[in-house]
């Protein structure tokens, strides 16, 4: 309700990630995932982005979709390589990387091959 009635863009933000932090604390993880990416999106130069993104990921690590842990985890670390937050997501990119099925091996011949639709 304090979301709703917040009018300092500071604090919207500021009480959209608290919803977030405790939906996951009641193991909502689905919901907990939504509301983060409402913060990514709605707050994309907040001072927590960093902090989101990589909670994000690791709600994507508990639902089992390590492709998108993977993107969001590359992104951070591409964005925010010197970030408090960092080497937490370089390992838990190594955890999301682990938990993929491994590329199919790709030859030269196949690399310049032309796609036919």
């Amino acid at each position: 309700e304090g979301y709703l009635q917040a009018t300092q863009p500071d604090y919207k933000a500021l009480l959209l990630l608290g919803r977030a932090f405790s939906t996951v604390e009641l193991q909502k993880y689905s919901m907990a995932a939504d509301l983060y990416g409402e913060f990514l999106r709605d707050y994309p130069t907040h001072y927590l982005v960093p902090r989101s993104m990589l909670e994000s990921a690791r709600l994507a690590l508990l639902l089992e979709k390590p492709g998108d842990a993977r993107d969001t985890l590359e992104e951070l670390l591409a964005l925010y390589p010197k970030s408090a937050w960092a080497p937490t997501a370089q390992a838990l990119l190594d955890e999301a990387r682990a938990k993929l099925p491994p590329e199919p091996a790709r030859t030269e011949a196949a690399a310049d091959a032309i796609p036919v639709p």
